[in-house]
């Protein structure tokens, strides 16, 4: 039994299993005298993400070590409560049994991989953090993405994380994988989108974005780039680097992160922000699907490098304008409102006219992507060998950010 005083470490999954000690101390050699010595960081030059052991701290009961997330705590409800979907000991994954496919996207410094699992042949995404030597600017988003996704593990709009890994260096991260790959890459295959699948995608995304809020989370980096989608019809929110949480002592955010383009007028402006700065990211996503690429807001830009003004709302007329029906147009325009405290909250865009018309999204957006990713009928040609059958279609790989 344990004493009170000890702290037990326990995977995340699985126990960890408790390393036996060496009875005896061996000096040692002269060769290693000449080896290079690790300096180990004392107590101020220890960063606050990194533990003792050199784990990623989470949080103050969570951590991430080469096997894996752990908890530093034996409490099962926090255990589920943090991965839900994978409750069996059983079902763990482990690092090794992964096998790294192909490189689905790449950025300034983190770049998402394609891999499956040798057992059970379920593809992931598995995206690398390289932690290096940097400020603590990197630690801070990965704890910030860590703690949304956790809080919206719940939400089947929102990816889903798996697990975390420790590794050389690095910190991968065991994601959802979605095999029709990204909302930006799909709109620069294939242009436009009709107006019953622009207002289901943009129904999955307001339940996701009504979740998150009602947990205190604003994504803050709202754009087609982070909306993923499968072969089901499925659109889920992803990258929650820029992602916030509002609690009882921070109503508002000040911070300036996120795509310029997509930003609210209080977020450009440096002011406070909050919930309200996804609904007009929102507003944006939806306007830019329907017209195939981000519509001209000159006169908004124009506004703002004047100081802005929040009741010049007209601004933004040339965006609404190129949206479809008058639905759209109100749609739309109860998002992008200048003054945040006029936009409309999430709960109330679902029951939006707009949206209620297409009673069951899925469905439809499957139809489609469908019709977009099939393979013309395969023809045979005629060859001395063997029967070539020449096909035709899309890389799926090349769809996703």
């Amino acid at each position: 039994m344990n004493t009170p005083t000890e702290v037990r470490t326990t995977h995340i999954f699985t126990p960890r299993r408790t390393p036996t000690k060496s009875s005896s101390t061996k000096k040692p050699s002269k060769s290693s005298m000449y080896r290079p010595q690790l300096k180990l960081p004392t107590q101020e030059e220890t960063p606050t993400y990194q533990s003792a052991s050199g784990r990623f701290i989470l949080d103050q009961d969570h951590r991430i070590g080469q096997a894996g997330i752990e908890s530093i705590t034996v409490n099962v409800a926090d255990i589920k409560a943090l991965s839900p979907n994978e409750p069996q000991v059983s079902k763990k994954i482990r690092f090794e049994e992964l096998e790294i496919l192909e490189t689905l996207g790449e950025g300034a410094s983190a770049s998402v991989k394609k891999c499956v699992h040798k057992t059970t042949g379920t593809s992931y995404a598995l995206k690398e953090i390289a932690m290096g030597s940097d400020s603590e600017t990197k630690p801070k988003v990965i704890i910030a993405e860590f703690k949304a996704l956790r809080d919206a593990n719940k939400c089947p709009y929102v990816i889903e994380l798996f697990d975390a890994f420790l590794r050389q260096g690095s910190l991968f991260i065991l994601l959802e994988y979605m095999d029709r790959g990204s909302l930006n890459k799909i709109l620069s295959k294939f242009g436009a989108m009709p107006e019953d699948i622009t207002s289901c995608i943009a129904q999955q995304l307001l339940v996701a974005l009504n979740f998150l809020h009602n947990k205190g989370v604003v994504h803050r980096d709202i754009k087609p780039e982070n909306v993923l989608l499968n072969s089901a019809g499925v659109c889920k929110l992803a990258d929650f680097g820029m992602a916030g949480i509002i609690d009882s002592k921070s109503k508002v955010f000040k911070t300036f992160q996120g795509t310029a383009l997509y930003m609210s007028p209080e977020r450009l402006k440096g002011q406070e922000h909050g919930f309200d700065s996804d609904i007009w990211s929102l507003g944006l996503t939806v306007a830019e699907l329907s017209v195939g690429h981000l519509p001209n807001i000159q006169n908004f830009w124009d506004l703002m490098s004047q100081g802005g003004n929040d009741r010049k709302d007209d601004c933004m007329q040339d965006v609404i304008i190129m949206c479809g029906s008058p639905e759209m147009k109100d749609f739309v325009g109860k998002c992008v409102k200048i003054n945040p405290k006029e936009r409309s909250k999430a709960h109330e865009l679902l029951n939006h006219p707009f949206i209620t018309k297409h009673s069951d999204p899925q469905p439809c957006v499957k139809k489609w992507l469908d019709e977009k990713f099939k393979s013309p009928r395969r023809s045979r040609q005629k060859t001395n060998g063997p029967v070539v059958y020449v096909t035709g279609g899309i890389n799926i790989e090349d769809l996703y950010d």
